[in-house]
């Protein structure tokens, strides 16, 4: 067990006696009012009085608010057959099922003993992680434990993959797990990455995908086969760690960190270009919808940057938020939502990066991503950003002209769908930093290369047509 884990068990059994007790003698929850009955943004604030936020997607107006006065919501939203799960922590430890119209608690899950990230929900079961070491599995319908996976010797700080009857997840103890969706039981385990922090596993055509610190070298990503456990290839070109999950679009592969963005052949491992903004971090998953690149920077002035997927070429950006963007981007409509560090969920136009709205309800951060969904009555994250359980883990083959999502041949549980935004040509808006800091394709001398198109999956984000970050 490394010294860090031993720290953190330390924290959790300081706090854990009061999460504990927190379950026992549950605080009055705030009642929701109203009820959603069309598209509908649903986000999580990270404040002490953590709330769930069920938003008009069109005009930003809140439809109801769902409130633990004793528990942070930092995980993302996901929305299946009408029902939104999340989780709370460090005060609360809860997962949640809350009915998606009228913003009513179904049930709550008060096992765990450390705070929870975004949920995975696939076959009638939720899947889990918490920062009490411990993957679990939960009847979606009735919120009773199925099993729970305690091997991990650190905090499990992403959402879990669940593709082809495995779950796969990664751990702050540095190494990536799959095991048995249906009976817990563990299938093999990933041991190569000096450090895992934030990527949640991306999984197509039979492999998976993460991203990794690799100490004093820098970063890296590493593609693994998901049946045996085996190594495949490995990116080492990343200057330093990598602490979002990777998005996997048209057979191409983004990942952020240290302020670049980097594209790279999914099959091979070679980078395709490279978007260079030095300076700023990463944290915010990429999203990838009708051939632009969202993320946003966790840096003090935080920006949304637009980039082209297949060339790397800046397109846009939003500077306007004052604060770091950990929440990952959501596309929907022809719209970007995103959630700050400011207290605040940002509305842009995808094309243009211009404001649309802005819901500044919640009183402290929102490191939650959004996750939009049509119909709340009966509708699913699958096809929006939240289902997979954090941004950008299942594949989502998309089609790059038309921005149309095609069916996953290797049968994933959950995907991003692709909004009904239309692809244009237009020529992006001058970056002002761009001279300083172009776009690479791995060569000094080109700034265009091959890249995918619509989007990268999550599962357990959710709902209209968007990716979403897994670490969350």
């Amino acid at each position: 067990m490394t010294r860090r884990s031993v720290d953190r068990r330390t924290l959790l059994s300081a706090i854990g006696g009061v999460g504990v007790l927190g379950a026992a003698s549950r605080p009055t929850l705030a009642k929701p009012t109203g009820e959603a009955a069309g598209p509908t943004v649903y986000v999580g604030s990270s404040s002490l009085d953590g709330t769930l936020y069920a938003v008009d997607a069109t005009t930003g107006e809140q439809v109801w608010a769902f409130t633990d006065p004793t528990g942070t919501i930092e995980s993302s939203p996901t929305v299946v057959d009408g029902v939104v799960y999340f989780g709370t922590g460090l005060e609360n430890e809860t997962l949640y099922a809350v009915d998606a119209v009228t913003g009513e608690e179904e049930w709550s899950f008060t096992e765990p003993s450390g705070g929870l990230r975004s949920p995975t929900v696939v076959d009638g079961s939720v899947y889990v992680g918490s920062f009490d070491e411990t993957v679990y599995a939960v009847d979606a319908a009735t919120g009773e434990e199925e099993w729970r996976f305690t091997e991990p010797d650190d905090w499990i700080n992403t959402a879990p993959t669940v593709v082809d009857g495995t779950v796969y997840f990664t751990s702050d103890d540095a190494l990536l797990y799959a095991v048995d969706a249906a009976t817990g039981e563990e299938e093999w385990r990933f041991t190569e990455p000096r450090r895992i922090d934030g990527s949640s596993p991306t999984v197509g055509d039979g492999t998976v995908y993460i991203g990794s610190g690799e100490g004093m070298s820098g970063g890296a990503v590493y593609a693994i086969t998901a049946a045996t456990g085996e190594e495949e290839w490995v990116y080492d070109g990343i200057v330093s760690e990598v602490k979002s999950s990777l998005t996997l679009v048209d057979g191409t592969l983004y990942a952020g960190g240290d302020g670049r963005v980097y594209a790279v052949d999914a099959e091979t491992g070679e980078e395709e270009w490279l978007f260079d903004r030095s300076g700023d971090t990463h944290i915010s998953s990429p999203t990838v919808q009708d051939g632009t690149v969202f993320i946003g920077t966790a840096s003090r002035f935080g920006q949304l940057y637009a980039i082209d997927a297949e060339t790397g070429v800046f397109e846009w950006a939003y500077s306007e938020v004052g604060n770091w963007i950990r929440s990952s981007p959501t596309v929907w409509n022809g719209l970007v939502y995103v959630g700050s560090d400011d207290d605040t969920l940002h509305v842009l136009d995808s094309e243009t990066g211009e404001i649309e709205w802005e819901f500044t309800e919640p009183t402290d951060d929102v490191m939650s991503s959004p996750t939009v969904v049509d119909d709340p009555a009966g509708g699913d994250s699958v096809g929006s950003r939240v289902r997979q359980g954090t941004l950008g883990h299942h594949q989502a083959f998309a089609d790059r002209a038309t921005g149309t999502a095609i069916d996953d041949p290797d049968g994933a549980d959950e995907s991003d769908d692709v909004g009904d935004t239309d692809t244009t040509d237009d020529a992006a808006e001058d970056d002002p930093a761009e001279e300083e800091s172009p776009a690479h394709d791995g060569d000094e001398d080109d700034d265009a290369s091959p890249g995918p198109g619509v989007i990268g999956a999550i599962a357990g984000l959710g709902g209209g047509g968007y990716l979403l970050q897994r670490r969350l």
